[in-house]
């Protein structure tokens, strides 16, 4: 059950793409949308319809009018704001279909893999193996991969398990567990402790779409700042991204601290906007986006820090 590493960037970037074939319900579909991600060996988009695992697609990009064959090899199931999002994997293409220069993979560079429990949807057996070559926040709910089956002695249909809602030592309920998948992804955490930056390097328990629960020697306070970045891998230039610690919990083992943490988004807001006028950004976080039905357009809630002075 061993997943080929990718070895090709991707880049967040949407083109507009032409996507024809045969639906989940046997019936042929063409439409236009346009991607989410894209690498050398494939790209994430989402359509309105339901598709198979390991079904083929022609894809026309519109902005080149060159096409190819993809494969669908990963496929989430449940509809968000009428679209269904799956991953494609270059097959056969006529030319550079997207226009966009590669470097040369370089089959040395390990990329850092997620770990994740998988459940055969057939004979229901659970093996912890790596998890699709996508964002692993596309991958936490309603996601379904065609993988080998050793006892089913097929390729069938498995899919991400989430936890159940947990007991939090004491007896208290872990809170959303039902919408964490066991992920398990190597995490830094940084933090400033008497005026220098600390570094901790963890493994996550499990990852949802706006947080994470890792494991860790080290003793973290609710409602603390953070820095993490997640994936981690050593040697990596990524840019960190802003957590704030929502709870922590004693466990058995070495690492006898679990800590939960919520994605923050900080951006820098001018308001009110007027050009040419060259006033200081204030820093704000995002505490909602909403994606607008059947388009790509998004409303952004912001909650601006009050002056200090």
């Amino acid at each position: 059950m061993e997943e080929k590493p990718r070895r090709s960037p991707r880049i967040q970037l949407a083109i507009p793409i032409r996507v024809r074939g045969i639906s989940a319900q046997h019936k042929f579909f063409d439409e236009e949308t346009a991607t989410i991600l894209v690498s050398k060996n494939g790209i994430m988009t989402q359509i309105r319809n339901l598709v198979d695992l390991e079904a083929e697609f022609h894809v026309v990009n519109l902005s080149n009018e060159i096409s190819g064959t993809l494969r669908a090899f990963w496929v989430k199931t449940q509809v968000k704001d009428g679209f269904n999002q799956m991953g494609l994997e270059v097959i056969g293409v006529a030319g550079n279909i997207w226009g966009i220069f590669f470097p040369p993979e370089n089959p040395t560079i390990d990329e850092p893999t997620a770990q994740a429990w998988l459940e055969c949807k057939n004979c229901h057996q659970k093996v912890l193996g790596p998890i699709p070559q996508a964002e692993v926040e596309h991958l936490v709910v309603g996601v379904v991969v065609a993988r080998q089956c050793d006892r089913c002695r097929a390729t069938t249909t498995w899919q991400l398990t989430i936890e159940d809602d947990h007991e939090a030592p004491g007896g208290e309920k872990a809170p959303r567990a039902k919408t964490r998948a066991a992920l398990k992804l190597s995490i830094k955490v940084m933090r400033e402790v008497d005026g220098a930056t600390v570094e901790d390097v963890c493994e996550t328990l499990n990852v949802s779409r706006n947080g994470a629960y890792f494991l860790t020697a080290k003793v973290y306070q609710v409602g603390e700042s953070l820095k993490i970045i997640l994936p981690y891998k050593k040697g990596d230039a990524t840019r960190p991204a802003s957590a704030i610690v929502t709870r922590q919990d004693q466990v058995e083992g070495p690492f006898n601290h679990a800590v939960g943490i919520h994605f923050e988004t900080i951006v820098q807001v001018i308001l009110p906007y007027k050009k040419g006028r060259q006033p200081i950004p204030v820093p704000a976080r995002v505490v909602r986006l909403d994606q607008h039905p059947g388009s790509y357009v998004r409303s952004v809630a912001l909650h601006m820090e009050a002056d200090k002075k």
